[in-house]
């Protein structure tokens, strides 16, 4: 902490100040990751008055910086500076929910019945008669065994698949042609079995391993009896065309309301392959689509160090990759302890374990076939205590890391299908689906991944959930510990596609007679009607358990509702109702959280960090300067400060300038919270920021809202909210309902102007709200015309409308901070002062047209309630004895600001004090007396513009766009020396300049906003520009990586003809150099009766002279030159000699 009193207190910004200034250092250097901390502000500022307040914020590439391998950070990232203004209230958050959920809704009741009903169909079932029929029987098995396999009517279900290999079909001395009837060779009688399904393939399979789903005929669909034993015919309804050459696969399935006594056996043959799969289950799998999520009953359940989760998946190839979680499970604080991204949309996927607020993860790109299309075992383990997490693919060790010894801990809320609030939807197929509180390992994952767990399983006791998804519409837990999951939409259970487990093959086939034959026939019906159960609904009952809630049971019930019966034409022909056996009413779950101190978090600053590939902001950094006058309440006692990341090294420091404002502030206040990020939809939609009341301070005399707005995202035809291909988007205020404000953020020229060139990415390019490495530019607009005084005023933010015909740009984010200011009346009437100097000036932030001997340019505010008409404005170099002074006119309201350009002539930039600083001065404000004298000089230090005083060549390369580049020398007052708008591709230009005395600036600009050479824009070649000595070295080689324009302004102390050949005969050296001021010269070949050293300063000031008359008869000369009278800096010595001269530069330190 240091105060500077009554002195000119000039920092890297280069900012004037002439009054008590006090400034505050906050983060250094030092603070390399340490972004968060609470700084002392001193507490003599507390109930002075000040003028300005400023913070300047200093950025700095350097190896230390921990963000990634760069010095500074490779992206643009958005950099906030954020107070947190602690209250010393306490609050704690309400958080509510509901006793019941039923699939994802809170219904005030919830009724169901005690047994399921059902809704009806008639239907027509078709069946084949004969008029005439001549068979040609083709049987096939001899053997002696027996099999309950496909009609085994003591399961309710039952389906098998059954494969006849050609050479057995042909063995029989069957061909090609059409299959009317099976024959079935019945041993022992079960029961019917209701829709008998038989359907037929060719197929090369030459064995069976698991279900085939593809590409079936149906040629059988009957309630079907076996009336006796012996042989019993299954007339088909569509005979199957057998083609004489493939094998022959059968799929046959049926389905009873209940389980039978017993089976219909039939005989059968033992073959030599896997000849029949069966299942006695109604298999299934989970089908989950967009939107579609499952929640878990596992709350508060313990893991420990350990977890096993395992599934079988097919993501929805229509869909993925996109950004997806496929589960994500969460402790009672909402932190997350397992996710995995299944996959992101960089198709990798990442595996998510650990307890606390972060995680350990580990990841590994995947392929589309992996991940997409097909069906495919995933397991994913974690051991704490190792440290290891693996996940295995169809059994096989796929990816694995080391040091994760994070525990995994206890779990709250377990979603599957989605992420924690719903969102990063996963789409496709899921089976088997298996949690372990233990790390299986691979030959175990492996051994199991296609059968059923039961009591044969090793680690059968370490289970502790477990869905198959078989038999029930609903997500029942078969791991034994009733842990049933509730699916927020009904259906998503479906049966018999895709299952992956629940199945056994066998090599004992039942015998079949293939039959064969001629015959007459017609297709016939009867009216039947089939049974559909409604789906039940899941229900979650909650509690309150201290601070969380927890699930007390999932369960899955009938509810009330009609049955319906339908014709065959789908016509509902009756309805019966079943009225409830229970209904539950819903109730609100409350609990309040950790009381917390309320903390106001108030964005003061933001801007976009360079893109720090290959980049430097050099050995001081770059310096921005925030005025953070209307946030001058929060800077006092410990303050609570945040900066941005940790891309780069920073410094930051605080300046009061003590005096007094044009206004004082009296409060400021958060508009919606103050800061947030918020979807373009939703704030078209008014979901977000959407109208508010504010009171308007009795006390207050004049109101401000400041907006700080930046777009992001990549979304729609134009790539909304970072890019707009051109077009902005119209922000609107809205006070009382009425439209008072609009404005536009787009940054069309601001990002090709950036100081700060030649970044490693897309920096010049247009963007809404923002350029990188630049400050984010505020809005503000002056409410008080619109409110009163101690009335409400309603606030309002609206944004122009998503267009129609391109939706997708709703989906893109605006970063937007809006606070309201309330000060106090105009302090004086008549006052007016210089707020800034924009050239000459060293900060770098100006760098882009500086440094310049070009006329000065600075800003003057009229800082008084009478409008300014008039004034008188001086500048001057050093101390007082070069004013120029000027006479402004014009007409500016209380605050306005005018930039004026005042007229100057070459020879007025000599630097009489050898101090590089220059003043401005306003007064006599509307010829009347300023009141206010404080701000009225500002003061900044330059550095000179580069002196060239020898004949060069301007040396143009253009590249392959060169319509996009003018090239201008102008001289003092702007007019074009020099000029070439009309240029050709790939082509050198070399122009001499021999100029006469003066200042001068070379402009090269590019209307692409791209350079001569910028990466990015890979359809250019390159370019340079370059000066270039005659018949010397080069003077000045410019970045090709520019953006807009390049300004480069010298000056040219005297015209003097020189060729190449004639100055290089004449010598000067100048040692040592650089000294106190006390030099060895040495004059080589410098002929003539006229010999004549000057000693000028950086401005072109000549600071010494004399001639030289000791020059030996061929031009020698070597004595002392004494320049120690001379002040510190850069000089140059030019000796002329018959009209030929040299230049030397020397340093005097």
């Amino acid at each position: 902490m240091k105060k500077i009193i009554a002195l000119l207190l000039i920092l890297s910004a280069n900012v004037g100040i002439s009054q008590d200034t006090t400034f505050v250092q906050t983060f250094t250097y030092d603070s390399i990751s340490t972004r968060r901390a609470t700084f002392p502000f001193p507490a003599e500022l507390d109930g002075k008055q000040f003028e300005k307040v400023l913070m300047y914020y200093n950025i700095k590439c350097d190896p230390l910086t921990p963000w990634d391998g760069y010095n500074c950070g490779e992206w643009d990232y958005l950099a906030y500076s954020h107070i947190f203004d602690h209250t010393g209230n306490f609050d704690s958050t309400e958080v509510n929910s509901s006793r019941y959920i039923v699939n994802g809704e809170t219904p005030e009741t919830v009724s169901y019945v005690n047994d399921p009903y059902y809704h009806y169909y008639q239907n027509y079932e078709k069946f084949i008669t004969y008029a005439a029929e001549a068979d040609t029987d083709y049987p096939l098995g001899v053997g002696a065994a027996s099999s309950s396999a496909p009609f085994g009517t003591t399961n309710q279900t039952q389906r098998s698949q059954i494969l006849w290999q050609n050479a057995e079909l042909t063995g029989t001395g069957m061909g090609a042609g059409d299959i009317a009837k099976l024959r079935f060779d019945v041993t022992d009688l079960g029961s019917s079995m209701g829709h008998l399904t038989v359907k037929m393939k060719h197929t090369t399979a030459g064995e069976v391993a698991s279900f085939d789903e593809d590409d079936w005929t149906v040629v059988y669909d009957r309630n079907t009896s076996f009336l006796a034993t012996g042989e019993n015919t299954l007339d088909l309804t569509y005979p199957f065309a057998y083609d004489g050459a493939s094998d022959i696969l059968m799929d046959i399935s049926f389905e009873n309301g209940e389980a039978a006594g017993s089976d219909n056996v039939l005989s059968a043959t033992v073959t030599g392959y896997n000849s029949v799969v069966t299942t006695n289950e109604k298999l299934g799998y989970l089908d989950i689509e967009v939107g579609q999520w499952a929640q878990l009953e596992l709350s508060d359940y313990d893991f420990g160090d350990e977890i096993t989760i395992s599934f079988w998946a097919n993501g929805n190839a229509d869909y993925l990759p996109v950004n997806t979680s496929v589960l994500e499970a969460t402790d009672s604080l909402a932190n997350r302890q397992l996710n995995i991204h299944f996959p992101w949309s960089n198709s990798r996927v990442y595996w998510d374990a650990g307890a606390g607020s972060g995680n350990d993860r580990i990841d590994k790109l995947a392929s589309e076939a992996e991940f997409e299309g097909n069906w495919h075992h995933w397991a994913f383990t974690k051991n704490g205590p190792t440290g290891i997490m693996n996940i295995y693919l169809d059994g096989a060790l796929w990816f694995s890391g080391t040091d994760k010894n994070r525990e995994v801990g206890e779990i709250n809320r377990f979603i599957l299908g989605a992420n924690k609030n719903l969102d990063n939807s996963w789409s496709g197929k899921l089976d088997e689906f298996r949690i372990w509180d233990v790390e299986l390992d691979e030959s175990t994952i492996a051994a199991w991944m296609n059968q059923k767990v039961d009591g044969g399983h090793p680690n059968y006791g370490d289970l502790v959930t477990y869905y198959d998804f078989d038999e029930t519409p609903s997500i029942k837990d078969r791991s034994g510990n009733d842990r049933d999951a509730m699916m927020n939409t009904t259906s998503m259970v479906q049966f018999y596609e895709g299952s992956q487990a629940g199945f056994e093959t066998s090599t004992s086939r039942p015998h079949i007679t293939f039959v064969q034959g001629t015959y007459t026939s017609e297709l016939d019906s009867i009216l039947i009607v089939d049974s559909v159960m409604v789906e039940p609904i899941d229900i979650i009952e909650q509690a309150v358990d201290g601070r969380k809630f927890v699930i007390v049971d999932v369960s899955h019930e009938t509810p009330e509702g009609w049955s319906y019966t339908y014709d065959y034409e789908g016509n509902e022909i009756s309805s019966t109702w079943h009225g409830a056996d229970v209904t539950l009413t819903n109730e609100d779950l409350v609990y309040y959280e950790q009381p917390y101190e309320v903390i106001n978090r108030f964005e003061i600053g933001r801007f976009i960090t360079p893109y720090g590939i290959g980049f430097d902001l050099g050995p001081n950094g770059f310096t921005y300067v925030y005025d953070v006058t209307d946030y001058q309440s929060l800077l006092n006692g410990d303050v609570d400060f945040q900066a941005h990341n940790t891309q780069e090294l920073i410094d930051i420091q605080f300046l009061f300038i003590e005096g007094t404002p044009p206004r004082d502030v009296l409060s400021i206040e958060r508009l919606w919270n103050g800061m947030g990020s918020f979807k373009y939809n939703n704030l078209d939609d008014d979901v977000n920021l959407s109208a508010t009341e504010v009171d308007i301070d009795a006390d207050g005399a004049m109101f401000k809202v400041r907006s700080r707005i930046t777009g992001h995202g990549h979304n729609g035809s134009n790539n909304c909210c970072e890019w707009g291909f051109g077009v902005g988007r119209d922000h609107e205020l809205l006070i009382d309902g009425e439209l008072r404000d609009t404005w536009e953020i787009w940054q069309e020229e601001e990002c090709g102007d950036n100081p700060n060139e030649s970044q490693g990415g897309t920096w010049p390019y247009a963007r809404e709200g923002w350029c990188p490495g630049d400050i984010v530019e505020e809005h503000e607009f002056d409410i008080t015309p619109f409110v009163t005084p101690g009335s409400t005023a309603t606030i309002d933010y609206d944004i122009e409308d998503v267009p129609d015909g391109d939706p997708d740009q709703g989906n893109g984010n605006y970063v937007i901070a809006m606070h309201m200011v309330t000060y106090g009346e105009a302090n004086f009437a008549l006052d007016a002062a210089v707020v800034d100097v924009l050239n000459p000036n060293e900060w770098e932030y100006y760098s882009k047209w500086n440094p310049t001997c070009q006329n000065p340019r600075i800003l003057i505010k009229n800082t008084g309630s009478t409008a300014l008409t008039s004034c008188k404005i001086d500048v001057w170099i050093g101390g007082f004895d070069n004013i120029i002074t000027i006479d402004w006119t014009g007409n500016l309201a209380f605050l306005e600001e005018e930039m004026v350009e005042v007229p100057v002539t070459p020879e007025w930039w000599a630097d009489f004090e050898g101090k590089l600083t220059f003043n401005a001065r306003v007064r006599e404000p509307n010829g009347g007396v300023d009141e206010y004298s404080n701000n009225d000089i500002y003061r900044v230090k330059f550095e000179a513009s580069p002196v060239i005083n020898d004949p060069f060549f301007i040396w143009f390369r253009t590249n392959n766009k060169a319509a996009e580049n003018q090239i201008y020398l102008k001289d003092q007052n702007g007019d074009i020396v020099y000029s070439r708008t009309s240029l050709d591709n790939e082509t050198e230009y070399k122009d001499t300049m021999n100029l006469e005395t003066g200042c001068y600036t070379l402009e090269l600009y590019d209307s692409d906003h791209d350079g001569l050479s910028f990466w990015a824009a890979t359809d250019e070649t390159n370019g340079f520009l370059r000066l270039r000595e005659v018949g010397g070295g080069m003077i000045e080689a410019f970045n090709p990586d520019f953006g807009h324009y390049i300004k480069y302004s010298f000056s040219v102390g005297y015209a003097v003809g020189l060729d190449e050949e004639e100055k290089t005969n004449y010598n000067i050296e100048v040692y040592p150099n650089p000294n106190n001021g006390e030099f060895n010269l040495t004059l080589d070949n410098f002929i003539g009766d006229d010999i004549l050293l000057e000693v000028y300063n950086e401005l072109g000031a000549v600071v010494y002279n004399e001639s030289i008359t000791d020059m030996t008869a061929d031009g020698y000369m070597q004595r002392q030159l004494n320049l120690q009278n001379l002040n510190e800096g850069v000089y140059f010595i030019r000796v002329v000699s018959d009209n030929k001269s040299v230049t030397k530069r020397i340093v005097i330190q």
